[in-house]
């Protein structure tokens, strides 16, 4: 009993850390009306976009929103150095693209597929029809532009204030939420990424990240082969993301 009540106090805790650098899911209120979805599922085009292909550059104007149906879309932002730095990911679910859109602005990110994915794009125009059209649309996309404001927030105060040991534990844990398999017990999940995408999300230079990762390894914490991590001692990595 008291290893079940452990591991609960931890599934609670880990998705209490989570909900802090996720977006909302999904986009349509369960109360849409069958015509906002239905002027929507119409006007919509279904677009594949194969692994490393750009959805968008950093600074073109906005041609409509994107909901992805299938895949991994990071998006990214290059600082003034011309580095790239991978600032989320996206998955099965998420509708993004929409905020340059309504702040009428150009795309302030690019986006880019991390594994081919199928995508349903939405034009400018029909978007902001059905926005114009649905009072329960426009509280929905309000109530997420919110909750990203807040996500944002925890994002920028991670990746400027805390260390690098600190940022590749929270990675590994939203990277293996995000698309980590569950394997065998006592093996929390295990995914694959490369070390440059990774080193890029973390904000840190390769060599740095292959030895933070090295140093989780000996500890037993996790397990590496090749593009493969397997996180072994979950509760090690939030110990690492809380204590510093």
């Amino acid at each position: 009993m008291k290893k079940k009540e452990n591991d609960d106090i931890f599934l609670n805790n880990f998705r209490l850390l989570i909900s802090k650098y996720r977006f909302l899911p999904g986009f349509l209120p369960d109360n849409t009306s069958e015509e906002i979805r239905q002027l929507l599922s119409e006007n919509r085009t279904i677009r594949t976009y194969h692994r490393g292909k750009y959805l968008f550059h950093e600074g073109s104007v906005p041609r409509g929103v994107f909901y992805l149906e299938k895949g991994i879309v990071y998006i990214q932002k290059a600082d003034e150095e011309g580095n790239e730095q991978i600032v989320y990911f996206y998955r099965q679910g998420d509708l993004f693209g929409y905020r340059p859109i309504l702040c009428n602005e150009p795309h302030p990110v690019s986006a880019v597929a991390l594994e081919d994915s199928v995508l349903s794009f939405i034009s400018r125009d029909v978007f902001l029809k059905a926005l114009n059209q649905s009072g329960e649309l426009a509280r929905k996309l309000l109530e997420n532009l919110t909750f990203e404001y807040i996500v944002w927030t925890n994002n920028v105060y991670l990746f400027s204030r805390k260390p690098v040991k600190v940022r590749v534990a929270l990675a590994l844990l939203l990277l293996s939420d995000l698309f980590g398999i569950s394997t065998r017990p006592g093996i929390f999940s295990e995914f694959r990424i490369s070390r440059d995408i990774l080193a890029a999300y973390t904000g840190t230079v390769k060599e740095t990240l292959v030895r933070n990762l090295t140093q989780f390894k000996e500890k037993g914490i996790i397990q590496t082969s090749g593009q493969k991590i397997t996180i072994i001692k979950p509760e090690q990595l939030m110990k690492i993301v809380f204590q510093e």
